[in-house]
């Protein structure tokens, strides 16, 4: 599924942009993680790249931002507009995410492997889950979500190389329930209504 061409283009990106990352010895192993892998594969623009420190150990983060003198803001370490991309820093202790099944692929820097936990059954099912569909608060977050959604069914097509449709699925335990929730009691429906 993913050839030793796409692991050579990631790594050749990452050597050619953020070679700062290849001198510095983490606390952890570093994970190129989602949209950035996808455009990169596809040779499309890389719009900002994100990073996932899997570590459990007290982190040398600090270190490597002096080093550096890379500004920064929590809960991500980013550094911004390096060689004119944004980039973030997550420290995690797992590499599961929400979000689109699309977006849990990971590419390990040091060992140059890609990790496709949540895209491999995408691409061969044709499907996108979205994991974490909290409904659309404001036009920012609709757009944002829109075309995050379109680069993932993109992605799915460029991978079986056909223009086929991708289904989309959502899924969300608390919005399940909730629903389920209505089915049963249907006067929790004018409830919700009279206390909004």
């Amino acid at each position: 599924m993913f050839t030793k061409e796409m692991i050579d283009k990631i790594d050749k990106f990452l050597h050619d942009n953020l070679d700062i990352i290849f001198n510095f010895e983490f606390n952890g192993l570093l994970f190129l993680w989602g949209g950035a892998i996808k455009s990169i594969i596809m040779d499309t623009p890389v719009n900002d790249i994100d990073f996932v420190l899997l570590t459990q150990e007290e982190d040398n983060i600090l270190e490597f931002i002096k080093k550096n003198k890379i500004d920064y803001k929590c809960p991500f370490i980013g550094v911004y507009n390096f060689n004119n991309y944004m980039v973030d820093l997550a420290l995690k202790n797992d590499l599961h995410n929400y979000g689109y099944s699309t977006d849990l692929i990971f590419y390990d820097v040091n060992r140059k492997q890609i990790i496709p936990i949540g895209v491999k059954q995408s691409i061969k099912k044709r499907i996108i889950i979205n994991y974490d569909y909290r409904g659309y608060q404001n036009v920012k977050r609709r757009k944002h979500k829109k075309k995050r959604l379109i680069d993932a069914k993109k992605f799915i097509q460029f991978m079986n190389k056909d223009n086929k449709r991708v289904r989309v699925v959502r899924k969300n335990n608390y919005y399940r329930r909730m629903f389920i929730g209505f089915l049963k009691h249907p006067s929790k429906i004018k409830k919700l209504f009279r206390e909004s």
